[in-house]
Order: C-alpha cells, then sequence, then structure tokens
C-alpha cells in the first residue's frame, strides 16, 4: 500500500494546482454569470415596448423628413421651371423691345421722309404758275365729260 500512497503523494501537488485552476475557472463562471444577470436585469428594467415605441417614432420622424425632402423638391423642379419661364419671357420681351426700337426709328425716318416730300411739293407749288380762272373752268369741264361718257357706258 505504501506505493499507492506515495503515488497519491506524487499526485497532490497536480491535484492542488489543478484544483486550483478549477477554483479559477469556477470564480470566473461565477463572475461571467453575474454580470451577465446584470446586462439581463438592466435590459429587462428598460420596457421592451419603450424601445418599439422609440423604434416607431424614429421610422416615423424619417418618414416626415423623406416627404418633405420630396416635397421641396418638387418646390424646386416647380421653381426651375419658372425661372426657364421668367426667362423665356424676358428674352421675348428684349427681342419685342428690340422690334419696337427698330420701328420707332423706321416710323422717324418716314416722318423726316414725309416732312421733305411736302416741304419740296411746297416749293414745287410755290415755284408753279398759278393756272387762270379759265383753264380750271375748261379741265372742269373736261373731267365732267368724262363722268358722264363713262356712266353712259356702264349702262
Amino acid at each position: 500500500m505504501k506505493a499507492t500512497y506515495n503515488k497519491k503523494g506524487e499526485h497532490e501537488p497536480q491535484d492542488k494546482e489543478l484544483s486550483a485552476k478549477v477554483n479559477a475557472l469556477n470564480n470566473l463562471v461565477v463572475h461571467l454569470r453575474k454580470e451577465i444577470n446584470e446586462v439581463m436585469e438592466k435590459f429587462e428594467q428598460k420596457n421592451v415596448t419603450e424601445l418599439f415605441e422609440n423604434i416607431n417614432h424614429l421610422i416615423l420622424k424619417q418618414e416626415e423628413e423623406k416627404s418633405e425632402i420630396n416635397r421641396l423638391q418638387e418646390e424646386i423642379l416647380q421653381l426651375k421651371e419658372l425661372v426657364e419661364t421668367i426667362n423665356h419671357v424676358t428674352l421675348k420681351q428684349e427681342e419685342e423691345k428690340s422690334e419696337i426700337n427698330r420701328l420707332q426709328e423706321e416710323i422717324l425716318q418716314l416722318k423726316e421722309h414725309i416732312k421733305l416730300t411736302n416741304q419740296t411739293q411746297d416749293t414745287n407749288i410755290q415755284l408753279s404758275p398759278k393756272q387762270s380762272e379759265f383753264r380750271q373752268l375748261q379741265n372742269m369741264l373736261k373731267s365732267s365729260r368724262h363722268i358722264e361718257q363713262v356712266s353712259t357706258k356702264k349702262k
């Protein structure tokens, strides 16, 4: 039996070492369980329903913001169209203004031409001799005969 006792005595330091390691692991497991329980308690303290409500609130807020972004994008498109229309109208107004200026210049030229023509006619009238009364009567008779001839031909 002594041989077995020796064997037991030889394993005693290894047993103590293993026992110490098992105790350390056991302490570590106990500590981890304790931490897990603390985390679970904190999680349970935070109401799951409240978490879902918060998540739903965030989702609704994001949807509202997305809707607002879409509305603003539509408004931007409308403003771009309005700016394009304004630019087109402005260009058309400039073209019309240019046309008006051209027409005004043409009217001024025509007025000047008429004025010069009238002055020339006035000068010609003043230079031409006045018809005698006899010639005036003669011309009237000729034109009345001509009118009578035209009217009799029509009949």
